[in-house]
């Protein structure tokens, strides 16, 4: 019976630490022993283990292409509100203090933004999340968008569709000249190290810090989930194929700046690599509203057609 009463007793302890402990990415895994990496996750939230996870690699030659996936129409993107930047213990987030919303985009219905994050690598490795083809970009924004039919974030997380994501990819500017749209964004990182810090930036346009809108009607579509748990599914995602260009003096001041949550005695540690793995597609289908990107595999198979005929052609 003692040996028995152990077992139980060691197995609680077991399950309740696993519960316990918090999640993070796998740069923070070797410094605390009750933090769970991504591979663990689905001890924090099951979700995390479904079936239409994000972040995914985005295979371009399988994408369908959908003429419903018009242009998008932004909303108060244009306009300068008050952002609430904080150092969320994981990634830097900005929250607006007015309304913002996207139509269009084959939606149907109308999204308001709740919040923007980003997630980012080192000095030595790119850490956006969506890779293209495999290849990884230095850093990935996300604008986390709610449909208007919902009250609470919550609530829509638990809704097929209840939040749509605009998900863009960097890249290092070869000449590396600063992106001087990014100056206030970049310049208030740095009073914000810690978790919980949080400064105000006023008079922020959204549509500053992203691509001109006239040169996003190129993106990919599927379904998928949040990249962080609760890992809530029916997610939609947008990835646009235009990129925002930063240098590389302005991408190191994320992860030279801020820092993660310090684990018990340990100094705090640089927040890097922040990142997701991609996830197992599984039987999710992929659509671009580019039709350009599918003409080459169709020469492809028009030429083999042609060759096979002509062949049959001169065998008989």
């Amino acid at each position: 019976m003692q040996p028995l009463l152990l077992i139980l007793c060691f197995s609680l302890h077991i399950f309740n630490t696993a519960t316990g402990a918090s999640w993070c990415y796998n740069s923070q895994t070797g410094s605390s022993a009750n933090c769970l990496g991504p591979d663990d996750w689905k001890k924090v939230n099951t979700q995390c283990d479904g079936t239409k996870q994000s972040p995914i690699d985005i295979d371009t030659k399988t994408a369908i292409y959908d003429d419903q996936l018009i242009p998008f129409q932004f909303h108060g993107y244009e306009t300068p509100y008050l952002w609430n930047l904080t150092n969320d213990g994981h990634s830097a987030k900005m929250i607006p203090n007015g309304n913002l919303w996207i139509t269009g985009g084959n939606l149907s219905r109308s999204y308001k933004v709740q919040q923007l994050h980003l997630h980012w690598g080192d000095e030595q490795n790119d850490g956006a999340e969506h890779t293209i083809n495999k290849e990884r970009n230095p850093m990935e924004l996300h604008i986390v968008h709610m449909s208007n039919s919902n009250a609470k974030q919550d609530d829509a997380m638990e809704k097929p569709g209840g939040l749509a994501v605009l998900g863009f990819l960097y890249k290092k500017d070869d000449s590396d000249s600063a992106n001087e749209n990014y100056k206030p964004f970049i310049d208030a990182l740095k009073k914000i190290p810690f978790k919980g810090n949080i400064i105000s930036l006023d008079k922020l346009q959204l549509n500053s810090i992203i691509p001109e809108l006239n040169k996003l009607s190129r993106y990919y579509r599927y379904e998928g989930s949040l990249t962080t748990p609760n890992c809530s599914e029916g997610v939609i995602w947008t990835i646009f194929e235009e990129t925002i260009p930063l240098s590389k003096t302005q991408l190191r001041t994320f992860f030279q700046n801020l820092y993660f949550p310090p684990s018990g005695n340990e100094d705090p540690k640089h927040m890097s690599m922040n990142h997701r793995p991609t996830q197992n597609f599984n039987q999710r289908k992929l659509y671009t509203s580019n039709g350009e990107a599918v003409l080459p595999q169709c020469r492809v198979l028009l030429t083999t057609v042609l060759i096979i005929f002509f062949m049959t052609f001169v065998c008989c």
